[in-house]
């Protein structure tokens, strides 16, 4: 991506040694935290019988902490690739990755509904677990069945462009021997070319509303990720310049769901965030955000509608209570919750790991 001789420094590890980077862990902790309070605090103020002080307000921006989420992903999929085991083996482990969790979170979800009646997504049908159980998003299973499933929550839709991020990794690295992925920054760079020329002509639209359904809009962030760990591998800055110019797309393209000065700027406080990560700064491998980070996938999936719920409950019961506290005891439900579903997420991947053995990567030659 740049063509600068690489910076000498000590030689970085080989992409196959996978470690973990506690600094990512507590940034996981620390981007679940601002999704958390801005569901809790500020997503639903529309239907909540309360409102919530002004100095709250700046909690609205916590959305913004999912692309935190997409850069670590970026990171740790172009760092964990060179693990080998072919398009099966890199789609047994992510897999592995997200089923159980997602698998355990949705079956909590459906069963916990009907003491929510207040819950924002309203009551789940049977069908509307299929797409928590095949991670694929109800745009794509509506086109293969009679009736149209629904998401068990509204979170999941990062879920369905973390699988649609994967599916494009597996095809360039090992399908293509795209080391560096740069199929991630063509099908990017192709979504933007066409929301330009949608300003000019409806013809687009029909590709454009494809690209936005596997969720290439984001792809920018997962680029920061990608040029990240490129970086680190090779010592070219190059890599993580292009990642950064992504990012920054990225950013200006979702400026127009708020504040278009507070989103830049939320944006490039994020993205310094994300390198002070991958450099392992001390400060974000704190306990509290490493613990956040542990149970951040389950919380991520459970705490949205249980919370809201929960509040729009307590208020019609309890109506004179400060609004701050409404969502506390929705927020201490789903952190047990979370803390459940991260403890059987484990063992339910253990068991899971050895029922699919034909999809199991070959062990290298000795």
């Amino acid at each position: 991506m740049d063509p600068e001789q690489p910076v000498p420094r000590a030689p970085a590890p080989a992409p196959r040694s996978v470690r973990r980077v506690p600094a990512l862990d507590g940034l996981r902790g620390l981007a679940i935290l601002m999704v958390v309070r801005y569901h809790a605090y500020a997503r639903w103020s529309g239907m909540e019988p309360f409102a919530q002080p002004r100095w709250l307000a700046p909690l609205g921006l916590g959305w913004m902490g999912v692309q935190l989420f997409f850069a670590i992903s970026g990171y740790v999929i172009a760092m964990s690739l060179g693990r080998g085991g072919g398009v099966a083996g890199f789609a047994r482990r992510r897999w592995l990755r997200l089923f159980p969790a997602m698998a355990l979170a949705s079956l909590a979800i459906y069963a916990t509904a009907p003491l929510l009646p207040a819950r924002p997504a309203g009551m789940p049908r049977p069908l509307d677990l299929l797409p928590g159980l095949t991670l694929l998003s109800p745009e794509i299973l509506s086109r293969f069945l009679p009736a149209a499933p629904r998401s068990l929550d509204g979170a999941f839709w990062s879920i369905y462009v973390e699988v649609g991020f994967y599916a494009v990794a597996a095809l360039a690295y090992p399908g293509l021997g795209d080391r560096r992925l740069r199929l991630v920054a063509v099908l990017y760079i192709g979504f933007l070319a066409l929301a330009l020329a949608a300003r000019a002509t409806p013809l687009v639209e029909p590709p454009l509303a494809l690209l936005r359904n596997f969720g290439v809009q984001h792809y920018g962030w997962f680029l920061l990720g990608i040029g990240a760990w490129e970086t680190a591998r090779t010592g070219c800055r190059g890599p993580l310049r292009a990642g950064l110019a992504f990012a920054a797309l990225a950013a200006l393209d979702m400026a127009g769901r708020g504040d278009a000065a507070a989103v830049l700027v939320t944006a490039a406080a994020l993205a310094a965030l994300f390198l002070a990560a991958v450099r392992g700064t001390r400060a974000l491998e704190h306990r509290a955000l490493l613990w956040l980070g542990w149970i951040a996938y389950p919380l991520y999936l459970v705490h949205q509608n249980i919370t809201t719920g929960l509040a729009i409950a307590l208020a019609r019961a309890f109506p004179g209570l400060p609004p701050p506290l409404y969502p506390v005891p929705g927020l201490a439900l789903s952190l047990a919750l979370a803390v459940a579903i991260a403890g059987a997420e484990s063992r339910l991947r253990r068991v899971l790991s050895h029922v699919l053995p034909a999809l199991k990567p070959p062990r290298p030659a000795r």
